[in-house]
């Protein structure tokens, strides 16, 4: 949607995100499920925020993941700065907001380059820290672990479980998340 001359990319419509009132054609996708209730709320706060916020020209919000106390915003490569804002405000508006911690992911083009799915579990993850991610072969073919520094437990944003949700939203792939 264009904002004044600027783009901010979102979920729904500029009139929706404006309003806070959906259109048919959202209402619609909203009911077959081809965007949430978080996407609608992220995309509204997003609205009002660029009033303040420049950096959010030209930032894409892809989708939002809800896994309960954990909000991921995935956006387009190389967009994950400007959305969380300076000094992290953005994002710190977006969890006061929504009452639960936010995270933001850049899209991954290939979940199988550990690389990449290093860096998006890192970044679902921070300040904790990641010791690996591992390829586990086993006879009915691979699957991945995740080791977060066990010393870390108590600063990981959600708990296993809930990270291994957004993982498997993001990539389509099981990966265990463990301590170690």
């Amino acid at each position: 949607m264009i904002l004044g001359g600027l783009k901010l990319e979102l979920p729904i419509c500029e009139v929706c995100a404006k309003t806070g009132l959906l259109c048919p054609g959202c209402e619609e996708r909203l009911e077959q499920g081809e965007i949430t209730e978080t996407d609608v709320e992220v995309s509204k706060k997003l609205v009002e925020l660029k009033e303040d916020h420049p950096s959010l020209e030209d930032v894409a919000l892809l989708r939002t993941i809800d896994t309960g106390n954990l909000v991921v915003l995935v956006t387009k490569q190389g967009m994950a700065g400007k959305l969380i804002g300076k000094r992290g405000r953005i994002s710190r508006a977006l969890s006061d907001h929504l009452g639960k911690k936010v995270r933001v992911v850049e899209e991954v083009e290939d979940p199988k380059d550990v690389r990449q799915l290093r860096k998006l579990i890192q970044d679902l993850i921070l300040p904790a820290r990641l010791l690996s991610v591992n390829v586990v072969y086993e006879p009915d073919g691979e699957r991945y672990k995740a080791v977060i520094h066990h010393r870390d437990r108590h600063r990981v944003p959600a708990d296993t479980e809930e990270l291994e949700k957004a993982v498997k939203e993001l990539t389509g792939m099981e990966v265990e998340v463990t301590f170690g």
